[in-house]
């Protein structure tokens, strides 16, 4: 990214680090700011699934429970 923005800006320092600066940010927002995206995704998916089995394990003991309280 740093190579192809120093070589379009025809060797103009001041263009080559404006466009450093310019393609560093799109960088950022298009990988990084994705990456915290799908990290916060992935982790919400976790907690659900997690909560998920709890309850399943829950109600299973609950029952069992239930059934040797009644007898």
């Amino acid at each position: 990214m740093v190579s192809q923005s120093w070589t379009s800006s025809n060797h103009n320092t001041i263009i080559a680090l404006k466009n450093v600066m310019k393609n560093s940010i799109t960088f950022n927002q298009e990988v990084l700011g994705n990456i915290f995206k799908r990290k916060k995704q992935v982790e919400k998916k976790k907690l659900k699934g997690i909560q998920n089995y709890l309850e399943r394990v829950d109600s299973v003991r609950h029952t069992i429970l239930e059934k040797g309280i009644a007898k």
